[in-house]
């Protein structure tokens, strides 16, 4: 006979077995919830625990503030600053690990090359102020060069001026002289050459006026 069948009697009541089976579904069923309840809640700790620690570790790794920049010799002088810091990763357990973050040097602003001072043209007023303080001060030395000369300088700066004048005195009478003496010598030189021509003259006419021989 089929167990299942209408003949066949079950050892328990059907209402009893209705009772058991639905009994024990729901006990299945709230096993089922609490064990996912469990490992949500398992999984949302250990999710934010991770989000915590990744926070912590990522305000670690920002790298400090710069530093103001250096002088030219103390920047050279140094190399690249390495600064140790926290990272984070998956497999270490106290969820950071250290890393290792080069922090570049200041870029040094090239000072541009100094600009030589010109002077500016002087203008003419000051050109004219320039000359007429030159005049002034020749002046001045004239007056104090003057000033020092004594009467004996003097005297001689006059006795000099006068032999010159007599000297030129002289000169000038004798020039007269000779003049004087070229212009007697041409008068006496003509004066003979006069008596000359007048002997010509006389010879001639002696000639002409005696008569001719035939022979």
């Amino acid at each position: 006979m089929h167990p299942w069948s209408h003949h066949w009697m079950h050892p328990y009541p059907r209402e009893h077995w209705r009772h058991f089976h639905f009994r024990g579904h729901r006990s299945s069923r709230l096993v089922w919830f609490l064990i996912g309840a469990a490992s949500a809640s398992f999984y949302f700790k250990a999710h934010e625990r991770h989000a915590w620690k990744a926070h912590r570790c990522l305000s670690d790794r920002l790298p400090p503030p710069a530093a103001p920049a250096e002088s030219g010799a103390a920047a050279q002088g140094k190399d690249t600053v390495v600064v140790q810091g926290n990272g984070w990763s998956w497999g270490s357990h106290s969820g950071c690990r250290s890393v290792r973050h080069p922090v570049p040097e200041p870029e040094q602003q090239a000072q541009p090359a100094p600009v030589p001072h010109i002077p500016p043209p002087p203008m003419p007023s000051d050109r004219w102020e320039e000359d007429h303080l030159r005049v002034h001060a020749l002046g001045k030395q004239a007056g104090n060069t003057i000033s020092e000369l004594s009467e004996a300088t003097l005297d001689s700066v006059l006795s000099t001026v006068q032999s010159l004048k007599a000297k030129l005195a002289e000169t000038r009478a004798q020039h007269e002289r000779q003049v004087a003496a070229e212009e007697a010598l041409k008068s006496e030189q003509f004066k003979l050459f006069e008596e000359w021509q007048k002997e010509q003259e006389e010879k001639k006419k002696a000639g002409a006026s005696k008569p001719r021989h035939l022979v």
